[in-house]
């Protein structure tokens, strides 16, 4: 599995305590190997080797845990409440886009631009 966000996050802390990828591998005891593969491709190691590399990297294990995503050990429970909110208004914001494209791409053009002047101005008028 790769993820680019993982590879930044680890590039950037790697950075930001001033290890060379070498000196990082050998805190984590990890080969050197796995920090290119991670910082180039995002490469996702094992649960245990991206807690060792949190470790490594001073940075708060839940945290890399979430970054690299796996769930972490421990969620707070606002936190949670924080996440499925989220969770539900980007699904209904989903679920509008669907609504509006599918209306959209069903009119003749000249149906076309008067669902968009409506649709800008609605939106304007929602600020």
């Amino acid at each position: 599995m790769k993820n680019k966000q993982w590879a930044k996050f680890v590039k950037r802390n790697r950075e930001k305590v001033g290890l060379s990828r070498r000196k990082l591998a050998q805190k984590a005891s990890i080969d050197p190997s796995y920090i290119t593969l991670i910082e180039n491709d995002g490469y996702i190691p094992s649960r245990n080797k991206v807690v060792n590399l949190a470790e490594a990297l001073e940075i708060n294990n839940d945290r890399a845990l979430l970054e690299a995503g796996y769930l972490p050990d421990k969620i707070d429970a606002g936190d949670m409440w924080e996440i499925i909110n989220i969770y539900h208004r980007v699904k209904e914001i989903n679920n509008d886009v669907h609504k509006d494209t599918t209306i959209f791409s069903q009119l003749e053009p000249s149906g076309q631009d008067k669902y968009v002047r409506e649709f800008y101005e609605e939106a304007l008028a929602g600020r």
